[in-house]
């Protein structure tokens, strides 16, 4: 647990604020700042924070249920293999599912 003398909202020492940083780990092992980490996520489109959230859903409710990661990632392909299929406007979703 971290642990300061100082009252809630008071100024901490630059020591204590080097101390603090690394029990929190804000810098990685690998020498990654995580406050630079956090704002390239945030900078990220809403969109893309979305797909990634919900792909790691998929892959802990596939974990948890006992699904293998390769046949997580088989139908990822096979339903982006589809998906590139329905750009084409002669396509339909009918024939795209016969066709993979």
């Amino acid at each position: 647990s971290i642990q300061s003398d100082k009252p809630l909202g008071e100024r901490i020492s630059r020591e204590e604020r080097r101390r603090v940083t690394e029990e929190l780990g804000l810098k990685g092992d690998n020498g990654v700042d995580l406050r630079q980490a956090l704002v390239f996520v945030e900078s990220l489109p809403r969109d893309l924070l979305f797909i990634i959230r919900t792909q790691n859903l998929v892959r802990a409710l596939c974990s948890d249920l006992g699904y293998p990661a390769r046949h997580r990632f088989r139908t990822y392909a096979r339903l982006a293999a589809r998906g590139t299929l329905l750009t084409d406007s002669s396509i339909t979703p009918a024939t795209a599912s016969q066709s993979i």
